[in-house]
């Protein structure tokens, strides 16, 4: 795995917190987990525009309107986990991994989820051929 530039700068670098289920089962938006995220770190001296950065973002204006409930900006999935290790905190990765759960729990897949499936089912073709 490709190494973040993450040392030095975050406490967090190499492994951020997995929230309690009560939590994850709290959050109810992916705004909200971004709050909370964002607040987890604040609590260790790590502010919104340094997260913004230690993300790929040149300014934090972005990640605040993914933060707004009211925006409908969703996070980046390339960004998310650099945003884990930024804040410490991987409550949005938990909280989208609940949301599949769900989905799938009830039937109800998204053309991403289908995608998903689409590519693994490609992908373990293509490892048994390159097995054989």
């Amino acid at each position: 795995m490709k190494q973040l530039p993450l040392q030095g700068v975050s406490p967090f670098a190499e492994a951020p917190i997995q929230a309690p289920d009560a939590i994850v089962t709290a959050c109810k938006t992916e705004a909200e987990a971004v709050r909370w995220c964002l607040e987890f770190a604040a609590d260790f001296g790590i502010g919104q525009s340094t997260v913004a950065k230690l993300c790929g973002w040149k300014s934090s204006s972005f990640l605040s309107e993914i933060a707004s409930e009211s925006s409908g900006k969703r996070f980046p999935q390339t960004r998310i986990r650099k945003f884990s290790l930024a804040t410490g905190c991987e409550l949005v990765e938990q909280f989208h991994e609940r949301q599949r759960q769900l989905r799938e729990m009830t039937g109800k897949q998204t053309a991403h989820d289908k995608a998903r499936e689409a590519v693994a089912a490609i992908r373990q073709q293509f490892e048994r051929r390159s097995a054989a």
